[in-house]
């Protein structure tokens, strides 16, 4: 499988376009949490891409990620955090590390 940088992500016409799985990234260490979420920074297997994984906590309503996800979908700034994926488990999302 490859991947995409996030140089590359102009060129794509839809997040869903990427070829990115959930089993497909490696956690490096926990960055942080919030009431809602827990974040990880990961990168793909074999690649030296880092991106942050923003994770659900068990129990937790996914709707507070859901309305993030939806707001970055269709939002492009050059100062805002771009997201990467989604996954259909709707527990997570692959945003860009900065």
């Amino acid at each position: 499988m490859s991947y995409m940088s996030l140089s590359s992500l102009s060129d794509v016409e839809s997040i869903s376009d990427l070829p990115f799985s959930e089993s497909d990234f490696e956690k490096s260490g926990k960055l942080g949490e919030g009431y809602f979420s827990d974040v990880f920074l990961v990168q793909p297997y074999g690649q030296n891409q880092k991106y942050v994984r923003k994770q659900t906590k068990p129990g937790r309503d996914k709707a507070q990620l859901q309305n993030e996800i939806e707001i970055l979908r269709n939002l492009n700034h050059e100062y805002v955090i771009h997201l990467v994926a989604e996954f259909d488990n709707k527990d997570d999302a692959i945003f860009e590390f900065c």
